[in-house]
């Protein structure tokens, strides 16, 4: 009988342990999800300006692209993908 109940104990815990790991991934995630949208609307933003623009400025928007895309990578790992709309 003790094993049997040390048996559904650790059943037990491993289910909370996974319960809790998807709720921390799913809140990091839904966190995260608006600076994503940020990084995208800077993005379309830049593209959009008329005139001459600068090689820093270039730079720049090079850099935040780099970050966007990295931290689509990062939610894509972490199982979070895009919806096309």
């Amino acid at each position: 009988r003790k094993s049997f109940d040390y048996e559904n104990y650790r059943k037990r815990v491993e289910r909370e342990k996974g319960e809790v790991f998807r709720n921390l991934l799913g809140n990091v995630g839904s966190q995260l999800l608006p600076v994503l949208d940020n990084l995208s609307r800077a993005l379309n933003s830049a593209s959009h300006l008329e005139g001459e623009k600068s090689n820093d400025f270039i730079q720049f928007i090079d850099g935040i692209e780099l970050v966007n895309q990295q931290l689509t990578e990062v939610l894509g790992e972490m199982g979070i993908q895009a919806i096309p709309a």
